[in-house]
């Protein structure tokens, strides 16, 4: 199977998948697009964007603390946390960490950019992680790999259960850059997207993460 080829299998199945779930929308914009693993997704225009703004809702079986511990080991997601490739921290200022990042998505080519990810505490015991790009003092771009400029989103992790388990909200929406039709990126996010949960899920329950804390240095 060439690489053409490939991309359409892949983008085949997004359409299949989509197609299976029913459509609904809300106040917000949002439009359910697909369900599968637990998540719902969704999706809503981004005003002065082609791509959409995704969102996935879904429930984590660890308290809120753990999953933004897992969520704040972000140099480990290379091995846990696909697409991501590199994941590099290059410096922390306060509450704030500033990474490089390297993902390679399905069908198209590797991207790279750098964010600026903060955390916060709010009311009720609910956490909030969030990122946005910042490619200022960023690395040099390199042949083959193109430099995304705008990404930006945020994970809202709700304590659910006595605390025991977590209601989470996540949302981003990324202008990939290059030539790559919006539809396609559009259809193959929202497929993805609950991927990211398993993903979270798989690693949730390692040692590493039982004596974590919430925020920058909680987990060695």
């Amino acid at each position: 199977m060439n690489g053409h080829q490939a991309a359409l299998t892949v983008v085949a199945a997004s359409v299949s998948t989509l197609a299976s779930g029913s459509v609904q929308a809300d106040g917000d914009g949002w439009s359910d697009v697909l369900q599968r693993d637990g998540v719902r997704v969704s999706a809503r225009v981004r005003p002065g964007s082609k791509l959409k703004e995704m969102r996935g809702i879904g429930d984590i079986d660890a308290p809120p603390e753990r999953v933004l511990a897992v969520l704040d080991d972000i140099e480990r997601y290379p091995q846990f946390m696909p697409p991501t490739k590199v994941a590099h921290l290059m410096r922390r200022e306060g509450p704030n960490s500033y990474y490089y990042m390297e993902i390679s998505p399905p069908v198209i080519a590797s991207r790279d950019y750098c964010i600026r990810v903060g955390m916060e505490h709010q009311e009720g015991g609910r956490l909030r992680s969030y990122w946005f790009v910042d490619n200022k003092e960023c690395v040099p771009e390199r042949r083959g790999v193109v430099r995304v400029q705008s990404n930006d989103g945020e994970w809202l992790l709700e304590p659910i259960d006595g605390g025991r388990r977590t209601h989470v909200i996540y949302r981003c929406h990324i202008e990939v850059g290059g030539a790559v039709p919006a539809w396609m990126v559009n259809r193959v996010s929202a497929s993805e997207l609950p991927n990211i949960f398993t993903s979270v899920k798989k690693v949730i329950g390692q040692p590493r993460y039982a004596s974590c804390t919430a925020g920058p240095n909680g987990c060695k």
